[in-house]
C-alpha cells in the first residue's frame, strides 16, 4: 500500500509559550479551541510550558486545581458538604498567527 500525503511548512504553525507563577498544587492545564480540549497537561511547578505546532486561530486555557490529585476535575459532593475543585480561565483568548511565538503569562490565584 502506498499512501501519499503532504503537510504544511513549519512556518505555517504558531506556538504558545505559557509562563505560570504561583503553582501551589498540581494543576491540569487544558488548551481549548472551539469548546474542544486539544491538549491537557499536569503542571506541578512554576515555569514556562510550550504548546507548539498550533494552527492559526484563537485558543484559550483552562486551569483546574487538582487538590485531591486524581488527574481530573472533582465536582464536589453536596451530601458530604465538599466543594468542587477551583477552576480558573485565561481572561482573554490567544490569537495564534503563523510563524509567531505568543508569550502568555499568568499568576494563578487559587
Amino acid at each position: 500500500i502506498d499512501v501519499r500525503f503532504k503537510t504544511r511548512d513549519l512556518e505555517f504553525y504558531g506556538k504558545i509559550l505559557l509562563s505560570l507563577a504561583n503553582v501551589k498544587n498540581p494543576v491540569l492545564v487544558q488548551l481549548i479551541s472551539n469548546k474542544a480540549i486539544l491538549e491537557e497537561r499536569v503542571v506541578t511547578a512554576d515555569g514556562q510550558y510550550v504548546f507548539p505546532y498550533l494552527l492559526p486561530k484563537e485558543y484559550t486555557f483552562k486551569f483546574i486545581h487538582d487538590l485531591n490529585g486524581n488527574g481530573k476535575w472533582y465536582t464536589g459532593d453536596y451530601l458530604k458538604k465538599l466543594q468542587p475543585e477551583p477552576v480558573e480561565l485565561l481572561p482573554v483568548d490567544v490569537e495564534v498567527r503563523s510563524n509567531w511565538d505568543h508569550d502568555v503569562s499568568l499568576r494563578l490565584e487559587k
